[in-house]
């Protein structure tokens, strides 16, 4: 008499009745390995299961299955949640010598110190407003060779990172390879007289993206998204000097301890040591 008050169908009652009866048994989860990786995302709140995967691999030594590490994630609800910049309140060269790339053509290369690329990025901290990072990366073990943090984005910073990247890989002019090539996109800086005339200096020869195709350049690119993502993002910067010591830092972390999956989940130094006992 009830069903048919309230119009609904006596099987159909009795197989509500027995769902709502049944208690779904809580999925087994690893302990100790959920706890080594809350350790984990605690420390590295960015990454996804792939990379919380690889430091349990390879930098605490954990034999752990990647499906498992993802299951877990997706049960605790520790999966990485997408990363959003924070509000805040707010020369000419002759191009019959622009060499310009096919924008098919893959960045990446065989051996370390072929081709190296460039960009200027944009960050704010409090004292300075808007500054200028402009990296200089290798387009082979992702390293980050050398960089130059300013208020001003000009031509004169771009050399000087560029210069920075020669010395911290060379040590001088001299040992520049012939065969260095520089990628950088149609900015104004890297267009200046200035520009053009270090990289004629250092005998380094240029490489323009096609105009409106940043994956040209996608080495670069996509160190300024983790860059922006994992260090900047994670920061209210008060001070251009504490800028400045918290980049350091994480420029420093970036080349010997972050882990890549193009790289087969090898640091930067790792990957540019084993190609060079490849090569020996």
């Amino acid at each position: 008499m009830a069903c048919e008050i309230v119009g609904v169908s006596r099987s159909g009652f009795y197989r509500r009745q027995e769902i709502a009866d049944k208690v779904r048994p809580e999925p087994e989860v690893d302990h100790e390995i959920s706890v080594q990786i809350q350790q984990v995302i605690k420390e590295y709140p960015t990454y996804g299961y792939r990379r919380v995967w690889a430091v349990l691999r390879f930098d605490r030594g954990i034999l752990v299955n990647k499906k498992k590490v993802q299951r877990i994630m997706k049960l605790k609800r520790w999966q990485a949640q997408p990363i959003r910049r924070p509000k805040r309140y707010a020369g000419e060269v002759d191009k019959r010598y622009r060499k310009v790339v096919d924008p098919k053509e893959k960045v990446k290369v065989a051996y370390p110190d072929l081709r190296w690329s460039t960009d200027l990025t944009k960050f704010y901290v409090e004292e300075a407003g808007w500054v200028n990072l402009i990296p200089v990366i290798d387009c082979c073990s992702r390293e980050c060779l050398g960089y130059r943090l300013s208020v001003r984005g000009r031509a004169r910073e771009a050399r000087d990172a560029l210069e920075d990247a020669v010395l911290t890989r060379f040590g001088g002019i001299e040992a520049v390879p012939e065969d260095l090539a520089l990628r950088v996109d149609n900015g104004g800086i890297f267009l200046a007289r200035e520009y053009w005339d270090e990289l004629k200096r250092l005998g380094i020869q240029p490489e323009f993206t096609p105009y409106r195709c940043p994956s040209a350049n996608g080495i670069v690119e996509r160190f300024i998204k983790t860059f922006k993502e994992e260090c900047a993002w994670q920061h209210q910067f008060k001070t251009l000097r504490e800028a400045e010591e918290v980049i350091k830092g994480w420029i420093e972390f970036y080349n010997t301890k972050r882990r890549h999956s193009s790289l087969g989940y090898m640091t930067p130094t790792e990957y540019r040591e084993s190609l060079r006992k490849m090569v020996a």
